[in-house]
């Protein structure tokens, strides 16, 4: 590696001294118009091309812990410019989608397999392509604001609150300590603000065993005298309360997720499967308020045991929620809105197919 990073350095001084010779030559006003304007004209476009390639409001973004191969893979867009540009530059911005799977493709083959993709079964679903133009793209994107490091989820406790909504704040924690102190510290200042009803401490933090009991205890305590007058609570599978009856007596509120469709339960039965999945979070609870903080089914992919995706039960499985929740006050949170294409990395191909609305954001239950 050494050498060819010494090597490196000797060609670029060797291009450099040819450069000062040819200026010696040509003069600066022919070097300048020859070289130096072509050179920036071609750096402007692998640098628009490279940007546009990689940034786009309906493009996925990830924290690092949710990061993977697959999500980095489908985290760009394929654009197209037009017959003659897309001829011009090789079909470098066109079939850059492929490359990121395949990245030793000869680009020769890379149209044809950008039209493999296009027709797969499984991943058309998150191929994404626009046909817009690279200038208006570039005003969408860069005209319409910037990314941020919080990317604005800060903000969103308090907008919901001055617009009339109940408001449960999610602390993300994970094996990261470090990070967990901060989240821990920005869901804190929410609530003090006057912006959280309930500030749900950890996601399924002990079904993935990112932390131990005690460390979850922890940071749901430090929560607790914190924010006296704020419901605390945690978030995980309803069993996980009955298999750790500590968190359920540390948490005010049992916030539970219920999916009777990952447990293999055909869907004719789903809805007394759910009813069993809550009545048992309430029983860990001793009593306690008990949220389902997700539900759902998916309408597309494989089948896990007797649980099928269909159209048919994910509309019939949302219907005998909604019911059953307005029959018994149950409060709910139905997952989810949107499909989300990055969660065929972690769950299959069922993962990209739980929403109310497809990632376009057309309703799909009409």
């Amino acid at each position: 590696m050494v050498n060819l990073v010494l090597l490196s350095d000797i060609g670029l001084i060797a291009w450099v001294w040819c450069l000062f010779r040819i200026y010696k030559v040509i003069g600066l006003s022919n070097f300048v118009f020859f070289y130096f304007v072509p050179y920036l004209i071609a750096c402007h476009w692998l640098v628009t091309i490279t940007f546009l390639q990689h940034t786009d409001w309906n493009i996925d973004r990830y924290k690092p812990c949710e990061w993977t191969w697959l999500r980095g893979a489908f985290g760009t867009i394929d654009r197209d410019y037009g017959a003659f540009l897309n001829y011009a530059f090789h079909h470098i911005h066109d079939s850059h989608v492929i490359h990121h799977l395949f990245g030793t493709m000869p680009h020769y083959n890379a149209i044809k397999a950008t039209q493999c993709l296009q027709e797969s079964a499984v991943f058309k679903k998150y191929y994404m392509k626009s046909r817009e133009t690279w200038y208006g793209a570039l005003w969408n994107i860069v005209g319409r604001g910037r990314w941020t490091i919080a990317e604005g989820n800060e903000n969103i406790p308090a907008i919901s609150k001055a617009n009339g909504l109940n408001t449960m704040v999610g602390v993300w924690l994970n094996s990261d300590l470090e990070n967990n102190e901060k989240e821990l510290a920005n869901g804190i200042a929410a609530a003090k603000e006057g912006h959280v009803d309930i500030l749900a401490v950890g996601n399924e933090v002990l079904l993935r065993g990112d932390l131990s009991q005690d460390q979850l205890l922890d940071y749901i305590n430090r929560a607790k005298q914190a924010l006296p007058d704020v419901d605390v609570g945690y978030v995980d599978a309803y069993f996980e309360f009955e298999d750790y009856p500590q968190i359920a007596d540390a948490c005010d509120v049992i916030l539970a997720n219920c999916y009777p469709f990952w447990e293999g339960c055909p869907a004719d039965y789903s809805l007394l499967y759910m009813k069993d999945m809550y009545r048992r979070a309430v029983k860990a609870g001793k009593g306690k308020r008990v949220i389902i903080t997700e539900t759902g089914w998916p309408n597309v992919g494989s089948a896990e045991r007797g649980a099928e995706p269909s159209y048919e039960n994910a509309l019939k499985y949302f219907i005998n929620t909604y019911l059953w929740a307005e029959e018994e006050d149950i409060e709910i949170f139905y997952f989810s809105s949107f499909d989300e294409t990055w969660k065929v990395a972690d769950e299959g191909d069922v993962g990209a197919y739980w929403g109310l609305w497809d990632k376009d954001g057309k309703m799909k239950y009409v």
